[in-house]
């Protein structure tokens, strides 16, 4: 009997700390960050994660007023910082790319025409490949950039409810590409090695 409840509350024990550790594990995913660091010649995918639980719509709706419930648009902000500090004179690009686009049921259809969608980085305009290059992003003594993602929803007039009922209570799901582009630094040799 004693050994019964022995095992018993091992048992309990050992359930209880694994249902604490996964609580514990689980709110830290929930908290990540959108601070990276990036190494030059590797490109850095990460996922994008809208932590607005407002709904999207157009800037001139109705709804836009009310801000608790509604948000014009959804921005997501990273800030990368160079693995390795540039020297004196170099400066290098980072090159952003957006895949696997998904708002509702539009799938990689934006900033064009038949879509409402529209998606900018850094107020670079809207691409419709999904590429961006922030010029002189890194300097010697300044290693760190900030990138903002804005996804905005236009009204184009009578397409509006059904553009609207296509992606209420969704939010937008999709990949990021970073890659840092030398510009600046010395040419290289066509064989360094010799």
């Amino acid at each position: 009997m004693k050994k019964t409840l022995v095992i018993a509350i091992i048992a309990l024990a050992l359930l209880g700390t694994s249902i604490g550790a996964y609580a514990w594990w689980d709110n830290l995913q929930q908290t990540r960050s959108n601070d990276l660091t990036i190494g030059y010649g590797v490109r850095l995918v990460v996922d994008g994660k809208v932590e607005d639980v407002r709904q999207l719509v157009p800037a001139g709706s109705f709804y836009a007023a009310y801000q608790e419930d509604y948000t014009t648009s959804y921005q997501i902000v990273y800030t990368l910082s160079l693995e390795e500090p540039l020297k004196d004179g170099m400066t290098a690009d980072l090159n952003v790319d957006l895949t696997s686009f998904v708002l509702g049921t539009y799938a990689d259809g934006y900033n064009n025409v038949a879509s409402p969608i529209s998606i900018d980085v850094n107020g670079l305009g809207l691409s419709a490949t999904g590429e961006w290059n922030v010029e002189d992003a890194f300097t010697f003594g300044d290693n760190e950039v900030t990138v903002t993602v804005t996804i905005t929803l236009a009204d184009n007039g009578a397409d509006f409810a059904s553009d609207y009922a296509a992606i209420k209570g969704q939010t937008p799901t999709f990949d990021l590409g970073f890659t840092v582009v030398n510009t600046s630094s010395s040419v290289a040799p066509a064989n360094p090695l010799q």
